[in-house]
């Protein structure tokens, strides 16, 4: 179970759809092409990104799961960078979003950047793409969603990923990437300082408002019943000076506009775009596992 930052619900992590958009530079693609015969090139692709996955899942899920509203559309950038040009690159981004610089400073920043010095026909263009493709991102109307988080995926022999949120309020709370596991969970790993395979620490969030961002219409934070699908908000009633939701007398921690939605509506599980109405649960089914858990 996750509390959604968004909504106030406490849901469990199978109610929570999403799609995942890989991304890579053109010449990180020709690399994973070249690696595989061609006519094997749709399988190997697969495996690449089942690959990629299951390092991430734990990570994606966590992230995906404490947004109720939103992040459906989840984009990981493969890169084939170091640690040092991936630090820079975000913070670039986070400058720049922060809106204080001029078009004559951006202008400069950009001449300026490590990545045009290093090697013109390395980096640079490398950088370029990258930079093109996050931009997209956040800021095309045709790409159909603003992400609440980038995921930067290295493809080194010694990878690591880490995010960029796209605003503060998309960053968990301290005591969550706390509480996430350090290491990279293989049985035969013999590192002592093994830091797994996300770089939590070095993740960056852009500023909020920014020019770099496209504003779309989220719902503002509010409690509503934890039925989703349901939008009544906590508020006292006008007339009788009630509480609209009221909290599960058991578990103290779930809170339902009315009984009938804690025990007998409906939750609907979502694959993709469309609804399975055959996939049907009681609320209760999911509710009770908080409530029946030992004291």
């Amino acid at each position: 179970f996750v509390r959604t930052i968004d909504t106030g619900r406490l849901l469990p992590m199978a109610l929570a759809s999403f799609r995942v958009q890989m991304y890579a530079t053109k010449d990180l693609w020709d690399s994973f092409e070249r690696t595989e015969e061609k006519e094997k090139w749709t399988t190997y692709a697969v495996l690449t990104l089942m690959r990629i996955l299951t390092f991430l899942m734990h990570r994606i899920l966590i992230f995906r799961n404490i947004h109720d509203y939103g992040g459906v559309d989840i984009p990981i950038i493969c890169i084939d960078w170091t640690k040092e040009f991936v630090d820079m690159a975000m913070d670039y981004w986070v400058a720049l979003s922060a809106n204080k610089w001029t078009k004559e400073e951006r202008e400069l920043k950009c001449a300026q950047s490590p990545f045009i010095c290093l090697d013109e026909e390395l980096i640079s263009h490398y950088f370029y793409e990258l930079d093109l493709c996050v931009r997209a991102l956040l800021l095309d109307k045709n790409v159909g969603y603003v992400p609440l988080f980038i995921i930067l995926f290295e493809t080194g022999k010694y990878s690591k990923s880490r995010t960029l949120f796209t605003r503060p309020s998309h960053v968990p709370s301290p005591w969550v990437l706390e509480s996430l596991p350090k290491t990279c969970g293989s049985s035969t790993c013999t590192d002592s300082e093994c830091i797994g395979l996300w770089r939590i620490e070095d993740s960056r969030s852009l500023h909020h408002p920014s020019a770099m961002v496209r504003d779309v219409q989220r719902p503002d934070y509010r409690v509503v019943c934890n039925l989703w699908g349901c939008e009544v908000q906590m508020q006292a009633d006008h007339t009788t000076g009630q509480m609209t939701l009221q909290r599960c007398q058991k578990c103290r921690e779930v809170l339902y506009c009315s009984r009938e939605h804690q025990a007998r509506s409906l939750v609907f599980f979502m694959s993709g775009s469309a609804l399975m109405d055959d996939k049907k649960f009681l609320d209760w089914h999911i509710h009770k596992r908080l409530c029946e858990v030992p004291s």
